[in-house]
């Protein structure tokens, strides 16, 4: 029994749940633990999924959590443990980083050399140049802050996914992930003041010949229209008042349920 009981006290823990049941309370209890990282606090759920992630990349549960973010629906792996990813690797067998120019002399580039075992090695590299065409140069937070430092992570996670792709699985660094999330922004197209053909050329500030106006469906319907109009000598107030309800300024600029509409209530007119 004394036996039984040393054993006990000298195997170390380690929980591995075998249902789901068990590794969402594990998740739980986790996620309410003054030991979580603030990122997973209170979401157990999320907790999940990097551990499966994790598992994956054959990363333990904690070493998951230390290790893997996620942005938008982008995971990445934090700047020390894409790293650690890349040398645990069992064909790495080398890495360099350098820089080459000044920020003063507005070529600041930063390198990024690994090498595999029995291939050639892969060379990285990223700009000040590139970073301005990219919009990052002058952006607000860390690129103001630590601007050798992000070329350095840029070019190392170029290299990385070049080099180990069979590490990374397409994890981005974390940089990177805020970098693309950051610039997937709603742009707001100014919508045209006219509608229809003259909507269409304000927008594209052009001119469109109507070559083809004699065949164009929609040509025919306001043909008939402005034919209705004139056989029923309908007076210009009625027709501004007309122009006006459909919120238009020309009939030129009716749409076709417009156009339908307007057509039907004058057909109804001469049926009576």
């Amino acid at each position: 029994m004394t036996t039984q009981r040393q054993e006990l006290i000298t195997q170390p823990f380690s929980f591995v749940p075998t249902t789901l049941k068990e590794a969402t309370e594990y998740a739980t209890i986790f996620a309410n633990s003054g030991l979580c990282p603030e990122g997973y606090r209170g979401r157990p759920n999320d907790i999940l999924i990097v551990w499966q992630m994790g598992k994956e990349l054959g990363l333990d549960k904690m070493q998951s959590l230390r290790t893997l973010g996620c942005i938008n629906g982008m995971p990445f792996a934090y700047g020390d443990g894409l790293l650690a990813l890349i040398k645990r690797h069992r064909d790495f067998e080398d890495m360099h980083e350098w820089f080459e120019g000044s920020i003063e002399q507005r070529n600041l580039t930063a390198f990024c050399k690994m090498k595999r075992k029995g291939q050639d090695p892969v060379i990285q590299s990223f700009s000040q140049e590139d970073a301005k065409n990219a919009g990052l140069w002058d952006k607000k937070g860390v690129w103001q802050q630590y601007k050798k430092r992000m070329l350095q992570h840029r070019a190392r996670g170029f290299c990385a996914k070049d080099a180990f792709p069979d590490a990374l699985f397409g994890l981005m660094s974390e940089h990177e992930a805020q970098d693309v999330a950051d610039s997937k922004r709603v742009v707001e197209v100014p919508r045209p003041k006219s509608k229809g053909m003259s909507g269409l050329e304000e927008s594209l500030g052009i001119v469109i010949e109507a070559e083809f106006s004699a065949v164009a469906p929609e040509n025919a319907k306001l043909a008939e229209l402005k034919g209705l109009i004139e056989s029923q000598n309908v007076k210009n107030t009625s027709i501004k008042a007309a122009l006006k309800g459909f919120g238009v300024d020309s009939i030129d600029s009716l749409t076709d349920d417009m156009i339908d509409k307007w057509s039907n209530h004058l057909k109804s007119k001469e049926s009576k």
